[in-house]
Order: C-alpha cells, then sequence, then structure tokens
C-alpha cells in the first residue's frame, strides 16, 4: 500500500513542476526576431530603428531614409495570459498590419486571434476607429480574448500618436 502512494506523490509533484516550468517560460525574442516581425508589420519600410520611450518598445520604420510609420509593441491581457503583439502604423494614423508575437491563449479557442480573418480587420484601418471598435468584431467564444486585443491596440495606438505626430 505505501508503494502507490509514493508513486502517486512523486507523478503528481513531477507534473506540478513541469506544468509551473511550461506556463512561466516566456522565450525572449532577439534582435532579429523582432525585426522580422517589424517587416511584417510594416512591409513597405526598408529599415527600423528601434526605440523606448515611457515604457513602450517601437520601432520607427524607414524607407529610403525617410520615417513612413511606427510599429508598437503591445501587450493585452487575454483569458489565459499576456497577448504581445506589433502594430504597424503609417504616417496616415492607418494600421497596417496587427502581428501576434506571443500568447497563451486556449488553443481551438482564445488562440483563434492568430487566425488571418481575424487580424485583417485591423488592415488599413484608422487606429481612431480600432479605439472605438467600429468595424472590428470580436471572435465568438474568444470574446475576452479578442476583446482585450480589440481594445488595446486601440488605446495604445491612438495614446501613441497622439505623442507623435508625423
Amino acid at each position: 500500500m505505501k508503494k502507490p502512494i509514493k508513486i502517486a506523490i512523486a507523478l503528481t509533484a513531477g507534473c506540478f513542476i513541469a506544468a509551473f516550468l511550461i506556463f512561466t517560460h516566456q522565450p525572449a525574442l532577439s534582435k532579429t526576431d523582432d525585426t522580422t516581425a517589424a517587416r511584417s508589420a510594416m512591409p513597405d519600410a526598408d529599415s527600423f530603428e528601434l526605440k523606448t520611450e515611457g515604457g513602450t518598445e517601437y520601432f520607427k520604420a524607414y524607407r529610403a531614409g525617410k520615417l513612413i510609420g511606427y510599429c508598437i509593441k503591445v501587450t493585452a491581457e487575454g483569458y489565459a495570459g499576456p497577448i504581445d503583439m506589433l502594430a504597424g502604423v503609417k504616417k496616415s494614423g492607418r494600421i497596417t498590419n496587427l502581428i501576434i508575437l506571443d500568447d497563451r491563449e486556449t488553443p481551438g479557442i482564445g488562440a483563434r486571434i492568430n487566425e488571418a480573418g481575424f487580424l485583417k480587420q485591423f488592415q488599413n484601418k484608422p487606429a481612431s476607429d480600432v479605439a472605438a471598435k467600429k468595424g472590428i468584431d470580436a471572435i465568438t467564444g474568444a470574446t475576452i480574448s479578442s476583446g482585450a486585443v480589440i481594445e488595446t491596440v486601440g488605446k495604445t495606438v491612438s495614446e501613441f500618436l497622439s505623442r507623435h505626430q508625423f
């Protein structure tokens, strides 16, 4: 009787340790990964300059040496944890692309924020419209995750643009 209890305790402890390591591991993005994501967020740019201001990381995006926009790092609090994103924004204030860098959302439900259909809603949309939640639909069954993305991107990008005039 003692042996099965010891085995059960050892297996339970092992499962807790493995779960802890899986859910607390946050892979750091390298400079190369950041630049690759920035190219996806702002495909018209040919060079980027990483900046930090007031805790917000962003890239200045250039084409032929001329500033054409920004790629702003945004973090939303999703259902299962933080959702790290990069939002490309042109001088006109329109979002070029939204890239999900990392999330912990539930596969098949909240993780649907990674689907092209959801992310395409942000393309060429004025940041002010996203902030007002105009023309962006949340995902049924993943309203917490998708709603957090919509609200945080709209708010963060609009506030950033109000401080950075072109």
